[in-house]
């Protein structure tokens, strides 16, 4: 295992029973018939020990990112930002997020699913106002985000709340053809103009 970093500068790797709790991990493969190593580009999230033996959870994929103008917005930063959304008392279950280039400037959309017993989004600010909610947390998490949208170059993300059943069926329309039902954070830019396009059978807030 490879312990995780932003910037890729991590060099050594560990074993199973290295790992430390609530960390994050690439997965390392070596064979048996040669002296090379392969980078899976799967990211675990290390959340314990069950007895002896490590329990890895998947988190997400490495060296995926959303870029319109040059931010660079990775997989990790958009997890961050989901959950500095807990301050506004706003609990996510599942998301996705894509770009609609639609008109200028561009922007981000994301399709949130509440956590189970929350229906509606309680906060001190209006329903309206979850667009700028969500702009300030993937500022905080990356800079040249937040320089981008100072510029204009950006606009203010749309954020979509549905159910899990129509989530679910996005999920699947995305992964036909796959076997794979990994978590999809970053939608493609084809399924993100899709999908953007048909957001009225959404539930926009």
């Amino acid at each position: 295992f490879l312990p995780y970093s932003e910037n890729d500068d991590a060099v050594q790797t560990v074993l199973p029973h290295e790992c430390e709790p609530e960390k994050l991990y690439e997965i390392v493969f070596t064979n048996f018939s040669g002296l090379y190593r392969y980078r899976m580009g799967d990211v675990l999230h290390m959340k314990g020990f069950w007895k002896e033996s490590p329990v890895f959870e998947f988190a997400f994929r490495r060296n995926q990112a959303l870029n319109i103008a040059g931010e660079k917005m990775s997989v990790r930063q958009l997890e961050l930002a989901v959950q500095k959304l807990k301050a506004y008392a706003i609990q996510i279950e599942a998301y996705s997020f894509g770009v609609s280039l639609e008109q200028l400037p561009a922007k981000y959309f994301a399709l949130f699913v509440l956590e189970e017993g929350q229906t509606s989004i309680q906060n001190k600010n209006k329903k309206e106002d979850l667009g700028d909610i969500l702009d300030t947390a993937l500022s905080e998490v990356n800079r040249d985000y937040m320089d981008l949208r100072g510029l204009g170059y950006l606009d203010k993300p749309a954020v979509y709340v549905t159910d899990r059943d129509r989530y679910e069926k996005m999920l699947d329309r995305v992964r036909e053809g796959h076997r794979h039902n990994k978590p999809l954070h970053i939608l493609s830019e084809d399924v993100s103009k899709v999908l953007f396009t048909e957001r009225s059978d959404h539930h926009a807030e």
